[in-house]
C-alpha cells in the first residue's frame, strides 16, 4: 500500500504465476462444452427417430383400419348377396324349413321313441306295397287323438283338471323337481 512517501506490503499477490492452471481449465470448458453438444445432438436424433417411429406406427395402423374396413364392405356384400340368393332360394321352394309341432315335441321329450315317426316324415310311403303307396301310421300314444269312452270320461277330464292345477302350483313343482333331484338315477333328459 502507498500512500504519499508511506509505503508498506501487507501480502504479495502474484497474478499469471502458473498458465498451466489456465490451460486446464480452458481445457476443461471446452470438453463441457463438447460433451453437451454430444447429448444435444444424440437428443435431437432420438426424438427425430422417435417422431418418425410414432408417424410409421400411425401410418401402419391407419392402413390396418383401411384394410380391416374394406373386408368388412366386401364381407357384407357378399353376405347381401348370400342373403338374396337365400331369398330366392326360399321363394322358389317351401320356405323357411321348420318342424311341425308335434314331430318337435316327440324329438324332444321322445327321442328314442319317435323312430316310427321319424319314418313316417323321412318315408312318408311304403315302397314296393301291394296297395299302394300310404303313410306310416303314427305309433306313440301321445301322437294319437286321446278318446275316452263315455264311462271314464268325467274321471279323466277331473284328473286332467287336477293335473293342470298341479301344474301351476309353484310350491307343488319346488318339491316335484327337488323330489326327483334327490333320485341318483335321475338324469338332465328326465
Amino acid at each position: 500500500v502507498q500512500v504519499g512517501n508511506f509505503r508498506h506490503m501487507i501480502t504479495k499477490v502474484q497474478l499469471g504465476g502458473s498458465e498451466l492452471a489456465i490451460v486446464v481449465s480452458i481445457v476443461v470448458c471446452c470438453v463441457l462444452l463438447l460433451l453437451c453438444t454430444v447429448a444435444l445432438v444424440v437428443y435431437c436424433t432420438k426424438s427425430r427417430r422417435a417422431e418418425r417411429y410414432w408417424q410409421k406406427t400411425l401410418l401402419q395402423m391407419e392402413e390396418m383400419e383401411s384394410q380391416i374396413r374394406e373386408e368388412i364392405r366386401k364381407g357384407f356384400a357378399e353376405l347381401q348377396t348370400d342373403m338374396t340368393d337365400l331369398t330366392k332360394e326360399l321363394n322358389r321352394s317351401q320356405g323357411i324349413p321348420f318342424l311341425e309341432y308335434k314331430q318337435f315335441v316327440t324329438r324332444t321329450f321322445f327321442p328314442k321313441m319317435c323312430s316310427d315317426y321319424e319314418k313316417s316324415l323321412v318315408q312318408p310311403t311304403y315302397e314296393n306295397d301291394t296297395l299302394g303307396p300310404r303313410a306310416l301310421p303314427e305309433t306313440h300314444p301321445l301322437l294319437q287323438d286321446w278318446q275316452a269312452n263315455n264311462t271314464t270320461r268325467p274321471n279323466v277330464e277331473e284328473g286332467i283338471t287336477l293335473f293342470s292345477t298341479l301344474l301351476n302350483n309353484k310350491h307343488f313343482l319346488i318339491t316335484f323337481v327337488h323330489a326327483l333331484e334327490q333320485q341318483k338315477d335321475f338324469a338332465v333328459r328326465d
